[in-house]
């Protein structure tokens, strides 16, 4: 693979090709004599940043998990113009 400042982001993911069945050596047969899937491609990793971990919304997850009640917690963030239903999300990306 090229170094990723020289990959394309709308290049397909690289993929090995399945030999034809003849070409197939015994290494390479399945537990039952049939050749074995050999295709491999490579999987996109995402990396994004939780709510509960963003650095301006995780304090109020770190309120409620103090014991603020949960209303109280929303009511702040109304108060900051922040959407209190994002409290209820805490796993979803923040962006």
């Amino acid at each position: 693979l090229p170094p990723p400042s020289l990959r394309s982001e709308s290049a397909p993911p690289p993929s090995l090709p399945i030999p034809p069945v003849d070409e197939v050596g015994p290494t390479a047969m399945g537990a039952i004599g049939e050749p074995a899937n050999t295709e491999v491609t490579a999987v996109a990793v995402v990396d994004f940043v939780k709510m509960r971990d963003h650095h301006d919304y995780g304090r109020f997850f770190r309120m409620e998990k103090m014991g603020v009640p949960t209303q109280a917690v929303k009511n702040r963030m109304a108060l900051e113009d922040i959407n209190p239903a994002l409290l209820d999300a805490p796993d979803a990306p923040a962006y």
